[in-house]
């Protein structure tokens, strides 16, 4: 198991209901920030100690960054393997991280071999 396993398998709870729902708009695609937004508004205990677990195992100013980027990790392999296409260069796409700073996001397309997920 790795370091951030138990938060991260909290965050990723019923994970393929929430890439069908970010996707279900009429682009068919979601972005790696939405579904961060998404998942740690509604696991916020959990984010704070995924937060707290990077504090107290690296020394560094990008704790928001590192954790983010190990979200984005399993949920580009999860995302792939569940049917979706992976973007890391979409053009005209933007989105917005923590900050409010405008960003290039990795794209999640919905392609026609993604299952509607059972509802849970």
């Amino acid at each position: 198991m790795g370091k951030y396993d138990d938060q991260l398998s909290v965050l990723f709870e019923n994970a393929a209901q929430r890439m069908w729902k970010l996707s279900s708009g009429s682009n068919r695609y979601f972005t790696n920030y939405e579904f961060i937004r998404s998942a740690t508004e509604d696991h916020q205990r959990v984010y704070v100690q995924l937060l707290n677990a990077v504090i107290a195992e690296i020394d560094s100013n990008r704790v928001f960054g590192t954790a983010h980027a190990r979200i984005g990790d399993r949920l580009g392999k999860l995302a792939v393997q569940l049917g979706y296409d992976q973007d890391k260069n979409p053009q005209g796409i933007q989105d917005y991280n923590i900050w409010g700073k405008t960003v290039t996001p990795i794209v999640y397309r919905r392609t026609n071999r993604v299952n509607e997920p059972e509802q849970q």
